[in-house]
């Protein structure tokens, strides 16, 4: 699965287990121009007053190619189920994509784009100026929600920095490997790792139709929307000190205060099905040298989706349960499930090209993915004025007010995001228009929240 010059200038490298899978759930909604789990990264950015739009459009695309160059796997495409990637030979190929692959929204806002947000050959970068919002769209299997932060922190990094245009023609060396050889783990799976993942598929799967939320019978999919909560820095102090004292994960005690609202709307009869879920962990941690350095490698599939199955509980015990898996040693060499895991997503991406078993409803449980403290990745503040008399340069001072992370949702299930930023708490829900009423799904965030604080004596405090 390494990368291989397949002609002058052009690599070539077969999708691994779990970017195959992040492709197939994204292949039927192709013939209709639309993008399954696009990955989204939104940032509301300040610029100072002084700055015209002029320059920062023009930052924007410095920034843009100096991203391609460091992180090329921005420019790859798809042929069949293997990535591509051209070097670009003379400037006129360089401008032709920075041409396809930046867009300057004038009259739309984010919401309203992503209701017809399109599929997309390329990464792309899309600038707002009316919000003065940018967008950081990738395609999933390319990049995890983890990796879209750290990616973020990188383009901002380019564009609050005045550096020389890059030289292409190296940058092939800088494309990320796949998942196992990243993490060092062997080419093929032993008797022993096949045999766990057969059981770990066989009873996840099992366990279906899982516990969810009711959705509507409609043919075809809409636009995505998006609906967030936020709570100011002094309640997300008082969750964070309650679940300490609760000996919990922050991310534990969401995940079930999701799974209490889900079982609480369920329609029958899947109200007291279990709750089964896959639950994403970011490995990057794990990794080995150099493909441990996020600011280097931001880019690939360096998560674990790993199959989790909650049948019904008080909020305690579910959380304690879910607190045992986020918090699992996953050490390669220590850890028995690096060694499954490659096979169980082989045989979960098998299992998304049929068609469910006759009778059977689609999958309408909530998945969450928790991003924790952004604050960690993403500085509020990048870049320096200058002193009155220096060169200005080309670089940019930008404050970052918001950043939020959005899937394009084309199927029944909603998808929550938690994550902090700025000190504040944040909680989104990614949904089709046509799938989901938007009554139904604020409902259900607010009540997630509501059971979260008091389940944990925890006050809103604005």
């Amino acid at each position: 699965m390494s990368w291989n010059e397949v002609s002058l200038g052009t690599w070539q490298r077969q999708l691994d287990e779990l970017e195959i899978i992040l492709k197939r759930v994204a292949d039927p909604y192709k013939p209709i121009g639309r993008e399954h789990w696009a990955l989204n990264i939104r940032a509301l950015l300040r610029f100072d007053n002084s700055v015209s739009q002029q320059r920062i459009l023009a930052g924007l695309r410095r920034a843009w190619v100096r991203t391609r160059y460091h992180h090329p796997f921005i420019a790859a495409r798809l042929r069949g189920d293997d990535h591509i990637y051209e070097v670009p030979s003379d400037e006129t190929k360089l401008e032709t994509w920075l041409r396809e692959s930046v867009v300057i929204e004038e009259s739309k806002s984010i919401a309203e784009y992503w209701l017809t947000a399109p599929s997309m050959e390329y990464s792309c970068l899309l600038y707002f100026p009316r919000s003065s919002e940018i967008l950081l769209r990738v395609h999933h299997w390319t990049i995890d929600g983890m990796g879209g932060v750290h990616f973020l922190d990188r383009f901002l990094t380019y564009l609050s920095t005045d550096r020389p245009a890059p030289s292409f023609g190296t940058e092939h060396l800088r494309l990320p490997p796949p998942y196992i050889e990243a993490a060092g783990l062997p080419a093929t799976s032993s008797v022993p790792a096949k045999a766990a993942a057969c059981d770990a598929f066989t009873s996840f799967v099992s366990e279906m139709p899982s516990t969810g939320l009711p959705a509507l019978p409609v043919p075809t999919p809409g636009g995505t929307k998006v609906f967030r909560l936020s709570s100011p820095p002094t309640t997300l102090s008082s969750l964070l000190a309650a679940t300490r004292n609760h000996n919990l994960g922050f991310a534990a005690a969401v995940q079930s205060a999701i799974i209490q609202a889900t079982r609480q709307r369920a329609p029958e009869p899947l109200a007291k099905r279990p709750f089964s879920t896959t639950t994403f962990l970011d490995h990057r941690k794990y990794l080995k040298p150099p493909y441990i350095d996020t600011g280097a490698w931001p880019m690939s599939v360096y998560m674990m989706a790993l199959p989790t199955t909650q049948p019904e509980a008080d909020f305690m015990t579910t959380a304690k349960n879910m607190q045992t898996v986020l918090k699992q040693d996953l050490t390669v060499g220590k850890s028995f499930v690096t060694e499954w895991y490659p096979e169980f997503c082989s045989l979960y991406a098998e299992l998304m090209t049929r068609p469910l078993p006759e009778g059977m409803v689609p999958p309408t449980q909530p998945q969450l993915i928790s991003i924790g403290s952004m604050d960690e990745i993403v500085k509020t503040r990048y870049g320096n004025r200058k002193e009155k008399g220096e060169r200005e340069g080309n670089a940019l001072v930008v404050e970052v007010k918001e950043v939020e992370p959005v899937l394009d949702n084309m199927k029944e299930q909603v998808v929550v995001f938690q994550w902090s930023f700025g000190g504040r708490w944040w909680l989104n829900a990614c949904y089709n228009e046509r799938f989901c009423e938007e009554v139904v799904v604020q409902g259900f965030l607010r009540r997630v929240r509501e059971i979260l604080f008091a389940e944990l004596g925890v006050e809103e405090t604005e």
